[in-house]
């Protein structure tokens, strides 16, 4: 399956929108929020490789897989805060 450019700056503009949401949750410093947009990212990515072996799809955006993505991002960035403290 090929994902493309309108799909990848979706996912990258929803991980951005997550990292800011647990950076107001987490209430830290400024600069973490490059750490948990990273984060989310990498989960996102993870989450979409995850799918590979998901028969069912709840809620896809085009290619993007909604729900693994939303859940491995937020997974990432909760063990990115964990490791930090």
């Amino acid at each position: 399956m090929e994902i493309m450019w309108p799909s990848l700056i979706f996912a990258a503009v929803v991980c951005a929108f997550y990292a800011g949401l647990f950076h107001l949750m987490t209430r830290q410093g400024a600069a973490y929020v490059l750490v948990y947009w990273m984060a989310a990212l990498l989960g996102f990515g993870l989450g979409q490789l995850a799918s590979v072996f998901y028969t069912q799809r709840p809620f896809m955006v085009g290619p993007i897989h909604f729900v693994e993505g939303t859940i491995g991002a937020w997974i990432v960035m909760s063990v990115v805060s964990w490791l930090k403290t």
